[in-house]
């Protein structure tokens, strides 16, 4: 190595002597800060404390659940073995030979596990508790269940 390539070099290790802690400083610098996301999945409501009546079936347990003054009611549903079908509307029927788009939806099962539906007074008298499950994609009734009141 001749004088020239010696600076050269001197010069070059200098330069990534006081470039490479810049360099790392700047990359920990823009590391972006952690982003708060809310949670997406729906929360369902604590089971109401008396089960009114409940049916099952090969795929679920169904349950129709009351406060201890009988003011609030809540549909739980505890899907034991998965469904064919990919996704499940779950439908308050208010007359029973109507089309299910028709009914009050009250949510949707898409997986194994419990949900809980809040149900209002009023409709759950005139629905004379009726829920049905119905597949919006290949429109299919998938079953209706009444619950003795």
């Amino acid at each position: 190595m001749n004088q020239a390539q010696r600076k050269r070099h001197l010069i070059s290790w200098l330069l990534l002597a006081l470039l490479l802690p810049i360099g790392f400083a700047a990359a920990i610098w823009v590391i972006p800060q952690p982003i708060h996301q809310e949670e997406i999945f729906r929360k369902y409501p604590e089971a109401l404390p008396e089960v009114i009546s409940w049916k099952s079936s090969d795929n679920l347990v169904a349950a129709l659940r009351a406060d201890t003054e009988r003011e609030d009611y809540q549909l739980e549903i505890i899907v034991t073995k998965p469904f064919q079908h990919p996704n499940i509307l779950v439908y308050l029927y208010t007359n029973a030979g109507d089309n299910p788009e028709n009914q009050i939806l009250l949510g949707s099962l898409n997986s194994k596990g419990s949900m809980r539906f809040p149900i209002p007074l009023e409709k759950l008298h005139e629905a004379r508790a009726t829920v049905g499950f119905y597949d919006p994609y290949g429109k299919v009734l998938i079953s209706i269940i009444q619950f003795k009141l």
